[in-house]
């Protein structure tokens, strides 16, 4: 686990934003609840931001299906509710509250550079995407620390394969292979470094 400091002392700030990262099946969303827990154990209100559109998201199983046609749409769609989530972030902090996010708006662009690289997204598709990315970053603050979950791919896909089998598993993630879990992570650590 590798943890970063992102922001600027900024003396409106009140309450703290701790941005959970790592590749799909790293424990994000259970380390964000068990870390807010924490934070509220120690009496200081806080609340859990989660994967904004895990269930929700009407592109993730078509886009397993066909990345090149729907690997836009989901990350146009995904970048939407991350800065919506953003937004809430800012303002809980402001607030006084503090918030622990299973993701990042600022990690999103992760897998849009992966798309890229796979020749998944068009390079118009993947200016298209930074500009838009670019425009609304603008009026996001950094969160206060970054934690980064680093995990053997090999126990990536022993909880992806888990949560398949789970009731309310995702099974579109079966094509998800090692290689691009790989590549993920390689993408998320030059994030960070």
């Amino acid at each position: 686990m590798t943890t970063v400091n992102l922001r600027d002392n900024s003396s409106q700030v009140r309450g703290i934003e701790v941005c959970v990262l790592g590749v799909i099946g790293s424990g994000k969303t259970r380390f964000s609840k068990a870390l807010a827990n924490i934070i509220r154990e120690d009496g200081k209100p806080c609340r859990e931001l989660l994967e904004p559109a895990s269930k929700t998201n009407p592109y993730l199983s078509l886009y397993y299906q066909d990345p090149k046609k729907y690997g836009f749409s989901m990350q146009i769609f995904l970048l939407n509710k991350r800065f919506e989530q953003q937004m809430l972030a800012q303002s809980l902090c402001l607030a006084g509250e503090s918030c622990v996010m299973d993701s990042s708006i600022f990690s999103d662009s992760t897998f849009v550079s992966l798309l890229e690289k796979d020749n998944t997204l068009s390079k118009l598709d993947v200016d298209t995407y930074f500009e838009l990315f670019q425009n609304m970053s603008r009026s996001c603050m950094y969160p206060t620390a970054v934690v980064f979950l680093d995990c053997t791919i090999e126990k990536n896909i022993e909880r992806i394969n888990k949560r398949i089998t789970e009731k309310a598993g995702r099974s579109c993630e079966s094509v998800i292979d090692k290689d691009y879990l790989y590549k993920l992570k390689l993408e998320l650590e030059q994030l960070i470094t």
